[in-house]
């Protein structure tokens, strides 16, 4: 408690000094506030999944968020994420607000946060495990403003057979416009915008699509021109 305490001071006054920090400072950040409103918070430290981190496999912990108790209910927060991204290309900060990270639909959350404290899983999702996690489809900051939630198929890679149809399938928890679906499949050296057959029934998505040619493939659901989820299919004869 005594480390703790020091701590705070010190990562606080840099938080005012330098107006940045890196995921833990924004836990912190948030536990303040949440103390200064007579809000009971915690933080969590885990796993942030992303395209480059925890594919296949755990690596170390990697990030931190918060969870947040109103009226007897705890709900996740993620504010470093929801303040931007990073542009890889450039090593530079893109302050990009999303405020689809606070209180999420927890089973959207746990497609790419993963707890050290297991007893935070009750809030993500029942039943939810190490290699439901590492091996899920990948989702962005887009798929949390849109709140779109893939619900089948729940593995990243896949395998299917030439001209068999394949279905994808997700929970809404918004109105989406079916005319901005589109899929954008890449492979076999091309790369290519697919208006599959779509439906849309009592809040859920389905998609409907086949391969005409053996390979490869990267699938990306898009939705008003942006990548919300992307799965991989190795399709046989």
């Amino acid at each position: 408690t005594q480390w703790n305490n020091s701590f705070n001071k010190v990562l606080f006054k840099k938080l005012l000094k330098n107006k940045k920090t890196v995921c833990t400072g924004y836990a912190y950040l948030i536990r303040e506030l949440c103390t200064l409103a007579n809000i009971e918070s915690k933080i969590i430290d885990g796993y942030g999944r992303s395209a480059t981190a925890n594919i296949g496999k755990l690596s170390i912990p990697n990030h931190s968020w918060n969870a947040v108790k109103l009226n007897d209910k705890w709900y996740l927060v993620d504010a470093t994420w929801s303040a931007g991204y990073t542009d890889l290309s450039t090593n530079t900060f893109i302050f990009d607000y999303n405020d689809g990270y606070f209180l999420t639909e927890p089973k959207l959350f746990a497609k790419n946060h993963f707890p050290l404290d297991k007893k935070w899983l009750q809030i993500s999702e029942n039943n939810f495990s190490t290699d439901t996690f590492i091996n899920a489809p990948l989702v962005y900051g887009e798929t949390f403003k849109n709140e779109i939630i893939p619900t089948s198929p729940l593995t990243l890679k896949n395998k299917i057979s030439k001209n068999k149809e394949f279905i994808l399938v997700f929970k809404l928890t918004k109105s989406i416009e079916k005319k901005k679906i589109q899929l954008l499949i890449s492979g076999n050296s091309s790369i290519k915008k697919v208006i599959p057959k779509i439906t849309i029934e009592k809040q859920t998505l389905t998609i409907k699509h086949q391969f005409g040619k053996k390979g490869f493939y990267d699938l990306h659901l898009m939705f008003d021109g942006k990548p919300q989820v992307t799965y991989t299919f190795k399709v046989n004869k």
